[in-house]
This record gives structure tokens, C-alpha cells and sequence, in this order.
């Protein structure tokens, strides 16, 4: 893992109180490099620009870049909600591999995510029922905020693999729910 933290005003100063989970998205400098979308330094320039910021972020070979120190909340699912839970940034870590939603995902980058979070769930002690994509945790805000509807977000993707990152979390998850 490689560590590039983000300036300080891409995350807040606060730290989370527990991480419960984490939510994956899809970046790519599509529209500021439409030639080199995956340009590491491109994707890291817009996160500064913009000021968002992911736990981590996954290249297109698998390799593993951390944005934001331990436990601090980043800026990355806005208006969200999981499991019934509001604000995913104050108690999820997203994390973000490089794509869009017209490219598939290189079986490297599932592997390293998949390592990352069963290293996260182990530390964290949550399932696999608090890992989502960030269309979903926006989806479920925008259903209990009828009058407030927020922009569509389509990250992840059709192209991530949820069914091999469940299978390779499963055993994860099902320690860490207390039944064995």
C-alpha cells in the first residue's frame, strides 16, 4: 500500500467515532484526460480540486493508494444513508477503484479490494451487509427523502462483480457476525 495523503481540506478534521462499513465507487479523469483516464496524479489533482476524498482508491493493476489518515471522515458519499443509518461519511471508508460505467474492472482490482476490506472487516467487526456501492446508499437516501432528491449516482456500476467480492467475503462476514 502505497500512502498519499490528501491536504487536510479534502477530509474533515474530525475523526469517525467506529468504522461500520465502507462504500465503493468508480473515478477516472474521463472528461480532464479522456486519453489517460486512469492517470493517477489527474485523479488525485480533481480530488484536491473538488475537495473529496476516499479512504483509498484502487488502480487499474490492483495497487492500493491511501488518501486519508486512519479513522479520519472523508468526503465521499454525500447524501447517503445504510442500513437506516444517515451520512455514510461519519462511519464508512469509501474506497474507489478506477473505472466508470464503460469499463470493466480488472480482476486485480476486485482481489486488492477484496483484501483490503476482509482486513477491514476483521479490524472493524462489520459485515457484509455494511459494504454498498454508492449508488445504493444514495438510492435509499433519495427513497426516504422523497422531497430532497439528490443527484443519481451509478457507481459502482454494472460491470463490478458484487457475487465474487460477497464470495470472497463471505467468510469474513459470517465471523464477524457472531455465529459461530
Amino acid at each position: 500500500m502505497i500512502e498519499s495523503f490528501l491536504p487536510a481540506n479534502c477530509y474533515s478534521k474530525n475523526r469517525m467515532k467506529s468504522v461500520d462499513g465502507a462504500v465503493v465507487h468508480f473515478i477516472s479523469a474521463r472528461y480532464t484526460m479522456p486519453k489517460n483516464p486512469f492517470n493517477t496524479k489527474e485523479i488525485i489533482n480533481i480530488l484536491k480540486e473538488y475537495g473529496f476524498s476516499y479512504k483509498y482508491i484502487i488502480d487499474r493493476e490492483g495497487s492500493v493508494i491511501e488518501l486519508v489518515p486512519e479513522n479520519f471522515k472523508q468526503y465521499h458519499a454525500g447524501y447517503s444513508i445504510m442500513n437506516g443509518r444517515e451520512d455514510c461519511n461519519s462511519f464508512t471508508n469509501g474506497i474507489a477503484l478506477f473505472g466508470g460505467s464503460i469499463w470493466p474492472y480488472d480482476d486485480r482490482q476486485i482481489l486488492s479490494l477484496a483484501e483490503l476490506l476482509g482486513q477491514d472487516m476483521t479490524k472493524n467487526k462489520y459485515t457484509l451487509d455494511s459494504i454498498k456501492g454508492h449508488d445504493e446508499v444514495r438510492a435509499d437516501w433519495n427513497k426516504a427523502h422523497p422531497d430532497k432528491k439528490a443527484d443519481i449516482k451509478h457507481d459502482p456500476g454494472e460491470h463490478f462483480k458484487w457475487e465474487i467480492l460477497n464470495d470472497m467475503l463471505y467468510g469474513v462476514s459470517f465471523a464477524n457476525s457472531g455465529r459461530i
